[in-house]
């Protein structure tokens, strides 16, 4: 292991647990475990119509395994983002 591999890797553990994310080419999209709920936040947003997004949904959305492109850190697709949020059932 050169230095180089070493200074990544030291560099990697200094961040914390990561999430990681396969890509569509095979590499993979890395986050901080911290990152999480704010992808969650971005993604109930988008869900009420909101244009709003985050690296962690994007990821999610291009990914080749279903555990993320169909799960709830993905979020709707630019397509699908409601034009209207959600009907407003409150009593007048």
């Amino acid at each position: 292991m050169g230095l180089r591999d070493r200074l990544r890797t030291l560099a990697r553990r200094a961040k914390g647990p990561m999430v990681e994310i396969e890509q569509p080419d095979g590499t993979y999209a890395r986050f901080p475990q911290s990152e999480l709920g704010p992808a969650y936040l971005a993604a109930l947003d988008r869900e009420r119509g909101l244009d709003v997004d985050h690296e962690l949904c994007r990821a999610a959305r291009r990914s080749p395994d279903p555990k993320w492109s169909e799960g709830v850190w993905a979020g709707p697709s630019d397509d699908e983002i409601p034009e209207h949020g959600p009907e407003d059932l409150s009593e007048s």
